[in-house]
């Protein structure tokens, strides 16, 4: 019943409109985000059907005998159809597993999407591999807000925002990605001896071919930009990416005039603000102070997790 395909780039098209349908997908699952670093990743994406009607995708990459899903994005996981149910799901899994086996694999790392992302109910690929013997290898927390029912401002965010407001700060929607991004490569080297995971000419390409989807916010002063973030906007969630402060933008409350904003009026409507996690290194262990800052917007926490399934 089950005939599981290797991806190919002729199913590009079949492949975007079963996302743009499915329960659980969003851009990011889309053929033209998962390609843009295509040349970093050894693609083992995957077409599964259920008597040649797909029913499940699954973006993946292989690391030699491993394979993930999919580790150039921040969650990945089955992507499935409105049909799913349980008992289907067992039947794809169970052909999963075979097919991994086919190809000399002999380990899953599986991170599905958080269940804020979901357009319906879409946890039945989290019982089925835990009911084929997977373990919980890795949580993180997700800081979220519901930004059309959430706790009260922080009092030091609320002093925050009035500094910004007397120092003249202004809001905006930016077009101007060169700018910004030299903010961010400033920031990132001086505060965390790091890089962008996207180059300026990367995030480029991604925002003009999702411009819906990949959007620029900052706060100004008189003389330049001195703080901003990205937001990647699906259905239900805007998620933050790419947080970058100067030190005028730090000494004048600039973030705390920029989330307001973000949470009060442009995406008020939305179910979920997503921060992200504030888990740091190759332990993940979790940044005390980054995850209060988060809070203090009225973010509360909901579980990311990764599972590992040996296969041989």
């Amino acid at each position: 019943m089950i005939t599981i395909e290797n991806y190919n780039p002729r199913l590009c098209d079949v492949w975007n409109t079963f996302v743009a349908d499915s329960k659980n997908g969003t851009f990011l699952h889309d053929r033209r985000y998962l390609e843009y670093h295509a040349d970093r990743f050894n693609d083992c994406s995957l077409v599964i059907r259920q008597r040649n009607s797909i029913v499940a995708l699954l973006p993946a990459n292989r690391d030699g005998d491993v394979i993930h899903s999919h580790q150039g994005l921040t969650y990945g996981g089955l992507i499935v159809g409105e049909s799913m149910k349980v008992p289907l799901m067992l039947d794809v899994m169970d052909a999963l597993i075979q097919h991994l086996v086919a190809l000399g694999a002999k380990q899953l790392n599986y991170t599905p999407p958080p269940h804020i992302y979901h357009h319906l109910p879409a946890e039945e690929d989290i019982y089925a591999i835990f009911s084929r013997g997977a373990a919980l290898i890795q949580r993180d927390i997700l800081s979220v807000v519901r930004p059309q029912r959430h706790p009260q401002l922080q009092t030091r965010r609320q002093r925050g925002l009035r500094k910004a407001i007397d120092a003249g700060l202004t809001f905006a929607e930016s077009d101007d990605w060169t700018a910004y991004w030299r903010l961010l490569e400033e920031t990132l080297e001086l505060r965390h001896a790091s890089r962008p995971v996207h180059s300026l000419d990367e995030i480029d390409r991604l925002r003009r071919t999702f411009p819906e989807n990949i959007r620029l916010y900052i706060c100004s002063d008189s003389f330049s930009l001195v703080a901003g973030t990205v937001i990647f906007e699906s259905r239900h969630v805007a998620r933050t990416q790419y947080i970058a402060s100067s030190e005028t933008g730090r000494a004048t409350g600039a973030l705390d005039m920029l989330f307001t904003t973000l949470l009060d009026s442009i995406f008020a409507e939305k179910d979920f603000l997503d921060f992200g996690s504030s888990h740091q290194g190759e332990d993940r262990h979790l940044v005390i102070g980054l995850v209060e800052q988060k809070e203090g917007y009225g973010a509360r926490s909901i579980a990311h997790d990764t599972y590992q399934l040996k296969i041989s």
